[in-house]
């Protein structure tokens, strides 16, 4: 069959134009500036195609499911930016050289192309999308400049090919076919999301020539559970998060090397670890992320050294068998850091060795032993917000015997909800008790504030009628 030059008059070829008719092999006239969306889309009768560098746009889907679709060759100097989403999908191309000039292979551009086993790419190609290449079995790996963009080929156990310097953004994004990952030696960055949220992932090789880890590499690989922290490696804060699956070795080899400097423990860094009973924190750490603790259930013992400065919201949360912790004089910023040891079933006493500015929402609901709070360095306010115990601070505190220290500006509603204390002596420096700040504390029999506090109505609601309101001046 002789080759078919079209389209036969115009510059456009238009949508869908020849989804159907017999073609063979077809060469794109050179007056042509537009191939349209779909335009050759389910032909099975086009085996080649041939596009010249006057062509500055091809549509969707153009050359989809062409299931014969064996060859195609873009001109050298092309006006082509991209190659679009699905535009060759589902053909029968074993290789493809992508001219200079093209910058993005968009979503699914080459997808289910079975036989495709090779792909040349230009260094003007800044974007290749995560599924451009996806769904094809052959290929081999796509690297550029010691890049790795596109690995489609992965199998169960997979061997990132040498040479390589750095794992691209993405290039495993929800695999689910790969369980064990070997990057070699010479690899030296792994970028964000490389990994993310591959499902089967349970082991990762890393090389000691490893200098970062990007964000989000491996977050919510939930079966990783075995991977080596390789020495100095400076690793994103939330690269590990979601892999509830690592040992406490890997925890602890991964909170080592943290962050770029070591300064800050990540955000849910432990959280859920079972294994962990008892931790310092490293000198030279500076912040407790987010969550970093959550649910360590045997968690028994926590050392923080000075020079931290900052707990983040819920670090603490659910460490049921945490008795007494030392908050040192470094850390006095936490009033932002809700939930800090929320429902620490356990939890006896705390020494706060600096003068804090204020107790968070949440901060020690639900810590139904503990008994003591002492402010050792008293308590720090500022003009605007002054210094505030904020709501559910300390709900459900039964054991609790309160000592609230001068300089405390205000009590929010619910702050000592469900508590059993028997008196309580508000100091001169609280401005406001807010409504329902001592709600259904049953036991409470006399409360002492100042005359000029502004108690709001309802502040006692839920405590027994013959309450003793005692004012002083």
């Amino acid at each position: 069959m002789s080759e078919i030059i079209l389209p036969e008059k115009g510059k456009v070829i238009k949508k869908g134009a020849y989804k159907t008719g017999v073609l063979g092999d077809v060469r794109i006239a050179d007056k042509t500036t537009k191939i349209g969306e779909e335009a050759f889309w389910c032909n099975g009768t086009i085996t080649s195609v041939s596009i010249p560098a006057c062509v500055e746009e091809i549509g969707s889907k153009a050359f989809a499911a062409c299931e014969n679709l064996a060859k195609v060759e873009i001109a050298e100097g092309t006006k082509l930016k991209a190659i679009p989403y699905s535009c060759f999908s589902a053909t029968k191309i074993e290789s493809m050289v992508i001219p200079e000039g093209i910058e993005e292979i968009e979503a699914q551009a080459f997808r289910k192309c079975a036989m495709l086993k090779s792909v040349q790419l230009p260094s003007s190609v800044k974007t290749i999308d995560r599924s451009a290449f996806a769904d094809c079995p052959l290929l081999s790996p796509i690297v550029i400049d010691g890049k790795l963009l596109c690995f489609s080929a992965a199998t169960a156990k997979t061997e990132i090919p040498s040479g390589v310097k750095t794992v691209g953004e993405r290039v495993f994004f929800s695999n689910d076919a790969i369980e064990e990952v070997t990057v070699p030696e010479g690899v030296e960055e792994i970028e964000e999301s490389a990994f993310y949220g591959s499902d089967n992932l349970r082991k990762v090789v890393l090389p000691s020539s490893l200098k970062k880890i990007g964000a989000q590499a491996f977050y919510d690989c939930k079966a990783l559970a075995d991977v080596n922290i390789p020495a100095g490696a400076e690793i994103a804060d939330d690269a590990f998060t979601g892999c509830d699956a690592l040992t406490k070795a890997v925890r602890d080899a991964i909170a080592g090397v943290a962050s770029a400097d070591g300064s800050k423990i990540v955000d849910e860094q432990f959280k859920g670890n079972a294994e962990l009973t008892e931790f310092t924190v490293p000198q030279g750490v500076t912040e407790i992320g987010e969550s970093a603790f959550e649910g360590c259930v045997n968690l028994v013992k926590v050392e923080i050294p000075e020079g931290v400065t900052g707990i983040s919201f819920s670090a603490f949360r659910d460490c049921t068998s945490l008795k007494e912790i030392v908050i040192p004089a470094s850390c006095t910023d936490i009033v932002t850091s809700q939930y800090l040891f929320h429902g620490c079933a356990s939890l006896e006493r705390v020494t706060f060795k600096g003068a804090v500015n204020g107790l968070p929402q949440h901060c020690f609901e639900g810590c139904a032993s503990l008994e003591t709070v002492i402010f050792e360095g008293g308590v720090s306010n500022d003009d605007f917000r002054g210094h505030v115990w904020n709501c559910w601070a300390f709900k459900g505190c039964k054991k609790l015997s309160p000592a609230i220290p001068e300089g405390v500006t205000e009590i929010f509603s619910n702050a000592f909800e469900d508590c059993d204390f028997t008196e309580i002596e508000i100091p001169a420096s609280v401005k406001t008790v807010c409504s329902e700040a001592f709600l259904n504390c049953a036991s409470l029999a006399s409360v002492t504030y100042h005359e000029k506090t502004d108690v709001e109505r309802g502040a006692f609601a839920g405590c027994p009628k013959k309450l003793k309101k005692n004012k002083v001046k």
